[in-house]
């Protein structure tokens, strides 16, 4: 079995995301993303075509997501299903309110990293 050497992560709630790239035993923030006075379903889905495009170009090699319930659903039922196949980690709750060097122990990361997703 191959371990991921970097993964992406997504902290979400219903108007705003942050997506970091674990790497080097820290995290990276790849961008920043908020709603701009559109609701929840429209955000998520905003947020599954930043993914789903980085998912074609090859730039993910594994997912995390966390976010409420609900949201955490509606991004799931907006992203591709090649993207979908890349999710290593759902946490259903709001860390959007976490500094980035706490989140960690919030995903519990295994110590070889997470196993490297099998495309289907």
């Amino acid at each position: 079995m191959t371990y991921l050497d970097s993964a992406w992560y997504v902290v979400a709630d219903g108007a705003r995301a942050r997506v970091l790239k674990h790497a080097g035993g820290a995290f990276h923030p790849l961008a920043h993303l908020t709603a701009n006075d559109e609701g929840e379903e429209a955000f998520a889905r905003t947020l599954a075509t930043y993914l789903n495009d980085a998912g074609e170009r090859g730039e993910i090699e594994g997912l995390a997501l966390a976010a409420p319930p609900r949201t955490l659903h509606v991004l799931r039922t907006h992203l591709s299903a090649a993207v979908r196949a890349l999710v290593v980690s759902e946490q259903p709750r709001d860390l959007t309110g976490v500094a980035d060097h706490d989140l960690p122990s919030h995903f519990d990361i295994p110590a070889t990293g997470w196993p490297r997703p099998v495309p289907g």
